[in-house]
């Protein structure tokens, strides 16, 4: 593994605001230990698996993981890790251990499967800067994403406070919830999809609370569900429009399309690359926190750059509120 020094520690700073969540398989306390202050110092947020047989049941229940990590090989069984990497084929597998005890395994061509040194866990840092904060995000863009999801959810829902968790980034290309609202975007800088997931029951019971502007009809609920998502994704289509795309900006010279895979029986979209998903997940509550028939709901937003990404070009452009309450925003 070749890693440039100066890439990592430019990647660490740029993405510092940004987390991520590790699986950490590890039955040890002292490692343990180890790994949870690596993960404090680092911005991620470590799951941890004490026991091997476990090891799926955590993967089913956590969406979004960034990387799983299993600091001793010598526990595990080949068809063990063959299991995880062939279900979980997107999240790469970080191994505490000299790479060449391991190469008779002959693991999944379509894996990613790196080894790092458990006595230094700064190469631990650097797989995490190469496969998954592998992107330097601009200055003031994550804020300004984050203001277009709230501004857009506290438009169209009522009585309601909503807060977004810190921002991270998903190798796991699992789909949140049943449903998937997706669009395009693209500017001079960047190119690739938007992503809106969410529990459809969750989006309905905000309906039929009246939370929303639409009647709380239980014959027309699923249109109402469906209309209320896809206004909400044009809307931040819009802000994301709004602020992001250059004046008489229509497309750039080369860019190009590729085919998505959306697989229903595993829940899982890609876009084939192995670039880490940006992720917001913003959290709506009832305004009276007290209330017992209302269960807050989440949202997660996701930005795939997989078709075209290059921050020497990013615009942000600088428009008022007043541009905005007048019809400055031209939703798609």
């Amino acid at each position: 593994m070749n890693v440039d020094n100066e890439d990592v520690n430019r990647a660490n700073d740029g993405n510092k605001k940004i987390a991520s969540k590790l699986l950490i398989i590890e039955s040890e306390s002292n490692k343990q230990e180890k790994l949870r202050d690596f993960c404090l110092s680092n911005n991620l947020k470590g799951v941890l698996v004490p026991e091997q047989d476990k090891i799926k049941e955590a993967l089913e229940n956590n969406l979004n993981i960034g990387a799983i990590v299993i600091p001793d090989i010598e526990a595990y069984t080949r068809d063990s890790l063959h299991d995880i990497l062939r279900d979980y084929h997107s999240i790469p597998l970080f191994i505490g251990s000299d790479p060449t005890k391991s190469q008779e395994w002959n693991f999944l061509e379509t894996a990613i499967v790196e080894y790092y040194d458990t006595n230094d866990l700064n190469s631990l840092n650097e797989l995490l800067s190469l496969h998954v904060f592998n992107s330097l995000y601009p200055d003031g863009m994550i804020e300004v994403l984050k203001d277009i999801g709230l501004g857009a959810i506290n438009s169209l829902f009522k009585n309601v406070n909503t807060i977004m968790r810190e921002p991270y980034l998903s190798s796991d290309k699992r789909i949140f919830g049943e449903r998937i609202e997706m669009m395009p975007i693209r500017s001079n800088w960047c190119d690739g999809i938007m992503m809106l997931q969410s529990e459809g029951s969750g989006v309905e019971k905000l309906i039929m609370s009246n939370h929303t502007s639409y009647k709380a009809d239980k014959e027309l609920l699923s249109s109402y569900t469906e209309d209320l998502l896809r206004e909400l994704t044009n809307h931040i289509w819009g802000g994301f429009k709004e602020k992001f795309m250059p004046d008489g900006f229509s497309g750039r010279t080369n860019s190009i399309e590729v085919p998505m895979t959306i697989n229903h029986q595993e829940k899982y979209i890609s876009f084939g690359i192995r670039k880490p998903l940006l992720c917001l997940k913003f959290i709506v509550s009832d305004v009276d926190a007290n209330n017992p028939d209302f269960k807050p709901i989440s949202l997660y937003l996701k930005f795939s750059f997989h078709l075209y990404w290059n921050t020497d070009e990013y615009v942000k452009n600088e428009k008022s509120e007043d541009d905005i309450e007048a019809g400055g925003l031209d939703l798609f």
